[in-house]
């Protein structure tokens, strides 16, 4: 396949009579072999049909053409490095001045992930159009650099390029994930003066931005504008509220939405019930649950169901539900055993999860730390251990910072100080000192000043103003009777200057 390709280029590099043709065949020729090993594709798949037409393009274009299609293949972080090759090439080949394969440079940049070098691309283009201006502002939103991208946006305005809607809606995405509200105000105050409110893209961007500042006038003033609506905006204003705790109006406005002629989606119906899970609202939360009956059955609204009633206290609905459910997910059954577990049912946590096991789903990490309490609270050492080896070796998931306090907070109150002390010196290095300060109250409940000693330092080594271990050993040498080495704790609390709160 490699010889195909370097047939294609040499036949083209033929047609071309000066001196340079040469330097261009030797170029052209390593370049598509290297990408040939690298990526084993084929931008032709008859090349002696094509071969004629293609004499009479243009060389620089049609390498363009052809690196444009290898660069639309890199779309993610693991593209990466086979991306980074072929902007390499460019150079070489000397095309990298095309505006189009700039573009896409700052395109597959943004998307594997390395900001620095779109915007190095970016910087370096001569003539940048609107659709350069869009990718690098894109491209910061998306990698979550908002500042940078509301300081490119104003860059692009101080030299009058004028921005459409992708720019708008890019824009104000950076304003509601920063939680800017004077940004913007400012930025829907242009969209006005330049007549683009109208834009039905833009306009919901407006309202969501002002929804998530906590604006919910002004999110309605420039809901009411708007002519043209769709699921997306009556979504963004129906959720506003709700995360807002006015559930009057969010079922107001969803039931004005089923007028209109849109059908709330599983997101509305999700967003709506979680925010009264949030806030124990079991009435409105009920009247959701009454506009969802008469819909198509989802594992997702189901799923935010099972979860509203749950945290409301209704455990019993909450078991009704799942177990009618006409499909399980991974999030059902994860909502299941952390609904279980929220009302201390660990033996139905641990039941569920064996459900779980047995129709081919792994737990992931959330599910895994509702399993590790369930057998703490139930005081199951052997159950919690069989599940947190299983985690690492059968799932393949990496204890975090929660797991382990789970299972040391268990081993202690169990009187498992042996255990508890060989998990904590298994930890991975950069853990906080939250486990260590666990492992010292369960010391204290049982005595064992030399562990409590070794447990403090650690603590303390790893977080030194906090006061919370100074005081815990204070507290265990005072009980035992050990005033001198209570004292010399405090004093060591005043030289390092923590604050006990």
């Amino acid at each position: 396949m490699a010889s195909a390709h370097y047939e294609i280029i040499s036949s083209q590099v033929s047609t071309v009579k000066n001196s340079r043709s040469s330097i261009i065949r030797r170029r052209i020729s390593n370049t598509f072999t290297k990408q040939q090993k690298l990526f084993d594709i084929s931008v032709f798949k008859n090349p002696r049909d094509d071969a004629s037409s293609l004499k009479k393009m243009d060389i620089a274009t049609e390498l363009a053409n052809k690196y444009a299609t290898l660069l639309r293949g890199c779309d993610n972080v693991k593209h990466l490095a086979k991306g980074r090759i072929l902007h390499q090439e460019i150079r070489k080949v000397g095309v990298e001045t095309d505006k189009y394969l700039s573009n896409l440079l700052i395109q597959m940049y943004g998307k594997c992930g390395d900001i620095q070098e779109a915007y190095n691309v970016f910087s370096c283009m001569p003539n940048k159009n609107i659709f350069t201006w869009n990718l690098m502002i894109g491209a910061y939103v998306d990698n979550g650099r908002y500042k940078s991208a509301l300081k490119i946006f104003q860059r692009m305005l101080s030299l009058s390029v004028i921005p459409d809607g992708v720019t708008l809606v890019s824009a104000l995405t950076a304003c509601t994930s920063l939680l800017s509200l004077a940004e913007g105000k400012w930025m829907h105050a242009y969209i006005l003066r330049h007549g683009l409110a109208s834009n039905t893209r833009v306009g919901t961007a407006v309202v969501n931005m002002y929804a998530k500042c906590g604006s919910l006038d002004e999110a309605h003033d420039s809901f009411d504008i708007l002519t043209e609506r769709d699921a997306i905006l009556w979504n963004a204003l129906i959720v506003a509220y709700a995360q807002h705790t006015k559930y009057r109006e969010a079922l107001q406005y969803l039931q004005d939405m089923q007028m209109e002629g849109f059908l709330p989606t599983v997101v509305t119906f999700a967003s709506i019930l979680d925010a009264c899970a949030s806030s124990a609202a079991l009435h409105e939360g009920k009247h959701v649950h009454a506009y969802t009956v008469h819909g198509a059955k989802d594992v997702g609204v189901d799923t935010a169901l099972v979860n509203m009633y749950a945290r409301c206290g209704q455990i019993d609905v909450a078991e009704e539900l799942f177990n009618n459910m006409p499909e399980h997910n991974l999030v059902s059954w994860s909502a299941m055993v952390a609904a279980y577990a929220q009302h201390g049912h660990s033996m139905k946590v641990l039941q569920v999860s064996r459900r779980m096991q047995h129709v081919g789903l792994i737990p992931n990490e959330v599910t895994m730390i509702s399993i590790l309490t369930a057998c703490s609270h139930a005081g199951l050492i052997d159950e919690a251990r069989y599940w947190f080896t299983s985690m690492i070796k059968d799932y393949g998931i990496s204890p975090g910072e929660e797991h382990y306090n789970c299972m040391i907070d268990m081993l202690g109150r169990m009187g498992r100080l042996d255990l508890s002390e060989e998990l904590l010196r298994s930890m991975p290095v950069g853990t906080s000192s939250l486990p260590w300060i666990t492992f010292l109250g369960a010391c204290k409940n049982h005595a064992d000043i030399k562990r409590a000693r070794y447990a403090a330092e650690k603590a303390m080594k790893l977080d030194p103003n906090n006061h919370s271990p100074y005081v815990q050993l204070s507290n265990i040498y005072c009980e035992a009777g050990m005033w001198q080495e209570a004292e010399e704790v405090r004093k060591l609390m005043e030289k390092r200057n923590v604050e006990q709160i």
